[in-house]
């Protein structure tokens, strides 16, 4: 069985920020409705950070990671977003294609 090795973050303030307000947008309906608004995929990050849908601040503090703390934020995210809900997978299927 794999095991993920665990990478100690660096900068925990900043990273622990930035995956509250990447776990607070998944939770709600109208962050798909704004990926679907900007003609964005979910899976691009850095689109979603460019077009500041995780919050004003994100990007910045984005910024202010380590590339290791970079690499498991956008690891996270990507996890949370395959553990999207069914029914909003469903009514977001074009945001969720990969085409």
């Amino acid at each position: 069985m794999y095991t993920q090795a665990l990478i100690p973050v660096e900068n925990e303030k900043v990273f622990g920020s930035l995956k509250t307000a990447i776990d607070t947008a998944l939770a709600s309906e109208s962050f798909y409705k704004s990926v679907q608004r900007k003609g964005l995929r979910i899976r691009n990050w850095d689109g979603v950070l460019a077009k500041s849908l995780l919050g004003k601040q994100a990007a910045a503090w984005y910024a202010e990671l380590k590339d290791s703390d970079r690499a498991q934020i956008r690891e996270h995210y990507l996890k949370q977003i395959e553990e999207s809900p069914a029914e909003l997978r469903k009514k977001y299927l074009k945001v969720f294609s990969y085409y």
